[in-house]
């Protein structure tokens, strides 16, 4: 069934939501204010959604996708929107994040920290189809790999490897299904000694990649695998790290989720000692190497779940002057919250890359525990999608 429909806003996953006499209904490449034609589909997962083929009223923002392969590949969702109207419409998304899931009321100014539309990525996934040998990534709704051989949102060196890869494809085993990558600081030549690139990988790719490389970021260098984590902007990992140096100071802290060190290591110099936290043996491995090659001795690390440090924690009835938490997509463990509530640090410091559930999560803290939100603020991770990753200061 066909409809003219009126977009009211964009909303938390990148629709754009339009009331009808029906009900919601959630539409892709679209943006608030805009009139369009679409295609209804069936009811699916309690929403319905529908296909816009015509803008029929198109909004000032809308512009030409600065990309052949917008609409094929499924990497990117905004490319239709200007860039300053993204930040915008994800400055409003966070914000309704917080009154609809968390419901909190006081909310300060909500600020952002832009980044290069393009060319800011330094970790990839790239899916390979050895039968076609191609290499690139997946086709929107599908699990058919479409053939890139240089995307926009990838740094240089990230590109030269993902030219390069399909060449190498016979290596792979047959179950191989994708490449991680990882880019480290990058040199004139984008390439060592042994002529492979600056790029980690795993697995790795012999005469393209290697095991391990090197990031650096302001004054620090960390050392990841190809499989590691790490903040993927180049452009906005320093001011990401200097804001929770800025922020924060005490006696001591505790920083989990703690990857391979990158805020133990900006917010050590305040704290006379620290503690990181992860579940991943690997990842604290790497933290404690990265530490003590950066001249940091007053941060430990230990290999445990967020849930398990946290009742250790509350056995000991001790509490840090802040707890840092970076958790993956579904937020905290409600035995990190509730273990977190019985020691009640007087700062919480909380990154995420989904606002939807870091709203819940700030949400018991601020209406049950007492807490407050001190700074509120979006670094655009993510240009030319809907993605968000965003940070909150709460204070008690």
């Amino acid at each position: 069934m066909e409809a003219i429909l009126k977009i009211e806003k964009l909303v938390h996953g990148g629709l754009g939501l339009s009331r009808t006499e029906r009900g919601i209904v959630f539409v892709a490449n679209v943006l608030p204010g805009e009139t369009v034609r679409a295609v209804m589909e069936r009811p699916a997962g309690g929403q319905t959604r529908a296909v816009c083929t015509e803008v029929i009223g198109p909004s000032e923002s809308r512009r030409q996708p600065p990309c052949p392969l917008a609409g094929v590949c499924g990497g990117c969702d905004w490319l239709h929107i200007e860039y300053q109207k993204q930040i915008s419409i994800k400055k409003e998304i966070f914000r309704e994040c917080l009154v609809r899931t968390g419901k909190i009321t006081d909310i300060p100014d909500i600020t952002a920290q832009g980044s290069p539309e393009f060319g800011y990525r330094r970790r990839v996934q790239v899916k390979i189809d050895r039968v076609k040998g191609v290499a690139g990534f997946y086709k929107q709704k599908s699990n058919e790999v479409v053939s890139v051989s240089r995307c926009p949102l990838l740094c240089d060196s990230l590109n030269d490897f993902l030219s390069r890869l399909p060449k190498h494809l016979s290596t792979f085993s047959k179950t191989t299904e994708q490449v991680k990558a990882i880019a480290g600081t990058l040199s004139d030549s984008h390439e060592d000694s042994a002529g492979h690139l600056s790029v980690a990988s795993s697995p790795v790719v012999q005469g393209l990649t290697t095991e391990r490389t090197e990031i650096q970021v302001d004054s620090f260098l960390f050392s990841v695998a190809g499989s590691s984590f790490f903040q993927s902007n180049i452009f906005l990992c320093g001011p990401l790290g200097r804001c929770a140096a800025a922020w924060l100071e005490g006696e001591s802290f505790c920083d989990l989720y703690g990857g391979a060190g990158f805020f133990s290591a900006f917010v050590a110099p305040r704290f006379s000692g620290g503690i990181l936290v992860d579940n991943e043996e690997s990842l604290v491995a790497e933290a404690k190497k990265n530490l003590a090659e950066n001249g940091i001795t007053t941060v430990s690390s230990i290999a445990q779940t967020a849930a398990v440090f946290i009742e250790t924690l509350v056995r000991g009835n001790k509490s840090p002057s802040c707890i840092i938490v970076d958790p993956p997509r579904t937020g905290m463990d409600e035995r990190v919250r509730l273990g977190m509530a019985k020691i009640l640090p007087p700062v919480i410091l909380y990154v995420s890359c989904d606002p939807a559930t870091q709203a819940r999560d700030a949400g018991f803290f601020i209406n049950k525990q007492g807490y407050h939100i001190e700074k509120a603020v979006l670094f655009d991770f993510y240009p030319q999608t809907h993605h968000l990753e965003t940070v909150l200061l709460l204070k008690r």
